[in-house]
């Protein structure tokens, strides 16, 4: 209840480094996406309330949170077998089709 919106970003930023490494490489696999958030997330809010100075403890845990889960993702990829198939996604269809109305 008390969160403000200094605090969101410590909890956005983690999803965000993870959503993007998962577009761009394909060893990136969901329990180490899902993983490398928390993991960002508690540590960028470690930080924050580790630093006492509030002009720079927002920014040093933003960053923690952002960062983390770069590391966690890179060196816990080299570990993961699974490999993401992005030529599946070219020939998907869809099981039902959407037809615009013309209200």
């Amino acid at each position: 209840m008390g969160i403000t919106l200094k605090h969101n970003k410590l909890l956005f930023a983690a999803p965000c480094a993870a959503f993007i490494a998962g577009l761009i490489w394909d060893k990136v696999s969901s329990r180490v996406a899902v993983a490398s958030i928390f993991i960002g997330m508690i540590c960028g809010i470690i930080a924050y309330f580790m630093i006492p100075d509030d002009n720079i403890n927002y920014f040093v845990g933003n960053v923690f949170s952002l960062c983390v889960p770069i590391v966690v993702i890179m060196i816990a990829s080299l570990f993961e077998k699974e490999h993401f198939d992005f030529e599946q996604l070219k020939a998907y269809q869809p099981d039902h089709l959407v037809h615009a109305s013309k209200e």
